[in-house]
């Protein structure tokens, strides 16, 4: 059964958080992470790693044995079939990559939130490991766990840094993270350059 949502209490206590990003599959990487004692949890770049689904399963069982929280970084193109699989593998949390409006962000949010009438969103009942591989759990309870996700979405692209505000007051985001590399990419200008231009809107996404 899916251990109690650690970033997800952290946030709802105005907890400061400290994390750590692997880009190793290998569940040993996670282990040496919480063996610091340091971390809060670990962010997963699938993004950018190779990974297989049993590889998320052993990825939260690892963190859990830490007390530490799971987050991964999925792709654009596939993220509602890769966020759905690893939530429901354990993940607590999701990074979505290349959004740019406040329609992106709600359509990606709603397809990994219940489908119910109390949270109206387009994800049925997935019985997997944080179900503990059965349907003995009350559809109520489920919905309330799985709303419980954390949805985190990167800001990195010039045109969703211009729709910043608008992102921000999407019902459901959690957090966001800045993306200075795809940031300056999609300005048209080389980031060692420019480092101030980089720096402003980091602190603009900050403000918003």
């Amino acid at each position: 059964m899916m251990k109690e949502n650690k970033l997800r209490y952290m946030l709802d206590n105005n907890m400061p958080t400290v994390a750590t990003r692997l880009q190793s599959s290998w569940a040993t990487v996670t282990e040496m992470a919480g063996a610091t004692g340091e971390y809060d949890y670990i962010e997963f770049l699938a993004e950018y790693a190779p990974y297989g689904q049993y590889d998320f399963e052993n990825i939260a069982r690892a963190a859990e044995v830490h007390d530490m929280g799971t987050m991964i970084k999925v792709d654009y193109q596939n993220r509602y079939y890769v966020a759905q699989k690893a939530i429901a593998s354990g993940f607590q949390a999701v990074l979505f990559t290349d959004h740019r409006t406040a329609e992106d962000v709600a359509k990606t949010i709603k397809m990994i939130t219940p489908e119910c009438p109390e949270f109206e969103g387009g994800m049925g009942f997935v019985n997997r490991r944080w179900v503990g591989n059965n349907c003995s759990m009350k559809q109520e309870e489920y919905a309330r766990m799985a709303s419980r996700t954390v949805k985190v979405f990167m800001v990195e692209k010039k045109e969703a840094l211009d729709n910043i505000d608008e992102i921000c007051s999407v019902p459901g985001i959690d957090m966001v993270q800045f993306g200075p590399n795809d940031f300056a990419l999609s300005s048209g200008f080389n980031m060692a350059e420019n480092k101030e231009r980089v720096r402003e809107a980091e602190l603009k996404m900050f403000e918003a």
